[in-house]
């Protein structure tokens, strides 16, 4: 019986070391350890033997502008794009890293409208008269919000208020269009050369020639060449 107790001793310690090592069959990947029994993932991978990976925080993925990493790849806000939500593309198409604009807007990431840069009130020559006169150009209100075109008074250089001009670019023209002048002559318009916005530092200017035929009998059809000017912004 003395003999007995030393070796049942014996036995109970080995099989409660055994039944103590839980990390015996458990395998952890990905560089995890073992701890009673679970792995200690290392950072971006989890489950139970870590074997799911992040790869948003393997792979480093940074998204910029509150861009949104899923699955590895960043889900960028609205008018963001690219790898990291780095490129800004609002009125245009954006692809392989570059913005192209849709009609009547301009600028690197497409977000300025044309048509600003031609807005206020000018002073212009005409060969139709030898005074000085005065032009406004605003915004207006086109069917379908046009954003091409923009409201432009005296085309006619005889006062008239109701007519339009189309930019493309930098470029500003009379479409051919009836226009009212003063009492109840109307003026047919017509562009011969487009108007090229420039500006100096100290003045924005612009020259269009264009056609002007009076709906008068007799009356036949005049070119003139229109001078523009305005102080900068």
């Amino acid at each position: 019986m003395k003999k007995i107790l030393p070796l049942l001793l014996v036995l109970c310690s080995a099989f409660a070391l055994v039944s103590c090592d839980d990390c015996r069959k458990i395998e952890c990947n990905n560089g995890g350890t073992c701890s009673e029994g679970i792995c200690a993932c290392p950072e971006g991978f989890s489950g139970t033997y870590c074997d799911t990976e992040d790869l948003c925080i393997t792979q480093e993925v940074e998204c910029l502008n509150d861009g949104e990493c899923l699955g590895g790849e960043c889900d960028c806000k609205t008018f963001y794009y690219g790898e990291s939500c780095a490129d800004y593309c609002v009125y245009g198409t954006y692809a392989d890293g570059n913005c192209n604009c849709n009609e009547g807007i301009e600028g690197e990431n497409c977000d300025i409208f044309s048509r600003e840069k031609f807005l206020g009130t000018y002073t212009f020559t005409s060969s139709f008269s030898t005074q000085v006169q005065t032009s406004v150009i605003a915004n207006g209100e086109f069917q379908n919000g046009d954003i091409t075109k923009v409201e432009m008074t005296n085309l006619s250089s005889v006062s008239d208020t109701d007519g339009y001009a189309k930019i493309e670019g930098n470029q500003i023209s009379f479409p051919n269009q009836q226009v009212k002048g003063q009492g109840n002559v109307k003026y047919q318009m017509t562009t011969v050369t487009p108007g090229t916005w420039e500006d100096n530092g100290t003045n924005i200017t612009f020259t269009i020639v264009v056609t002007r035929l009076a709906n008068i009998q007799g009356a036949t059809v005049q070119q003139g060449t229109y001078v523009y000017k305005r102080p900068s912004f």
